[in-house]
């Protein structure tokens, strides 16, 4: 049971703390995670990571979903390339602190930095291909970028130099799904829940896709395995809140959110999904409250670079922001 109770304390943190380890080892490059004598089993079910996994550096996920590095218990700096390479004239002696480099121009919400970010990573992988962030990074990069393909082979590549890290097979189930390999989209789904049982993003994700399918049975079914993770949890109140608004009831929808939203003013850590404020946004304006429409939608254009945006494009979130506007300011 405590072990459980870490495991929802970490869902509730922004800078999400599911942990992925590197190890300086003693080949070149920087790591061969594959090689490095690291646990078979790096997130044990119903398990926090066990302190004799802690190498000399950390992974960190943060917000938007990338990768960072750091020193030993994610304090100081990462350490050091046992190598070195050039880019754009400097020469590179630590991989982490690059990555971190290329990150940080996505953090700063530089839409016209992304390319430069590619190439940065890019280049790490010339020269470590084995480095789990640069190939995790670099997938997610490429899904921006709409190069599917690449971005596939770059996370099934990390998946095989970390293969219990949940978050990465459920991005190769959303890649898989834009190249139309549904089976496979759904197996992926189904591996990530079996990795982490504890996160209910694959289940919502395995929802909406039965939803699309018109199959609102099924997709009931899991969003509620969602809702039996935490009440409280944003996925979970979102899966919920989807059935009741693709049923067209959207009253019931909106008072879903609203409800969440005052009860989650209590937490100063609430997980972040853009999925919330878009059907949010959608069930406010369908029942009148253009106000909050427009904030819902607004708040969505604080993330240019999520990978909803290739759902729905960013200038049809700003169109519909802007009518919310217009209806709120006429009533």
């Amino acid at each position: 049971m405590q072990n459980k109770t870490k495991m929802k304390l970490i869902q509730y943190s922004v800078i999400i703390q599911l942990f992925i380890f590197f190890i300086v080892g003693e080949s070149y490059p920087q790591n061969n995670l594959r090689n490095a004598g690291i646990s078979e089993n790096l997130f044990p079910e119903n398990e926090k990571l066990n302190s004799n996994h802690f190498p000399r550096g950390s992974f960190q996920v943060i917000q938007g979903d990338f990768i960072i590095t750091a020193g030993k218990l994610w304090t100081g700096e990462p350490p050091k390339s046992l190598g070195e390479f050039s880019f754009q004239g400097k020469i590179i002696q630590n991989s982490g602190k690059f990555n971190n480099m290329a990150i940080q121009l996505v953090k700063d919400k530089n839409r016209d930095s992304l390319n430069n970010c590619i190439k940065m990573i890019e280049k790490g992988v010339e020269f470590d291909p084995h480095f789990f962030p640069f190939r995790y990074n670099l997938g997610r990069f490429y899904y921006q970028k709409k190069e599917f393909t690449k971005a596939l082979e770059e996370f099934e590549y990390a998946a095989k130099v970390v293969p219990d890290y949940f978050k990465t097979y459920i991005h190769i189930a959303n890649t898989q799904k834009k190249l139309g390999k549904i089976i496979e989209f759904e197996k992926n789904l189904q591996s990530a829940i079996l990795l982490n049982p504890f996160d209910s993003e694959a289940l919502v994700l395995l929802g909406e896709h039965y939803l699309t399918l018109q199959m609102p049975s099924r997709a009931k079914k899991y969003f509620q395995k969602a809702m039996d993770l935490d009440p409280l949890e944003a996925n979970a109140i979102l899966g919920q809140a989807v059935v009741e608004f693709f049923s067209k009831n959207y009253w019931k929808a909106y008072k879903v959110f609203k409800t969440f939203q005052m009860v989650k003013k209590e937490d100063t850590t609430p997980n972040y999904n853009i999925r919330f404020h878009y059907y949010y946004a959608l069930s406010s304006f369908e029942v009148g409250d253009y106000a909050t429409a427009e904030k819902e939608f607004k708040a969505m254009l604080e993330f240019p670079l999520d990978p909803f945006f290739l759902e729905v494009p960013y200038k049809t979130i700003l169109k519909k922001m802007s009518i919310s506007k217009k209806f709120a300011e006429s009533f």
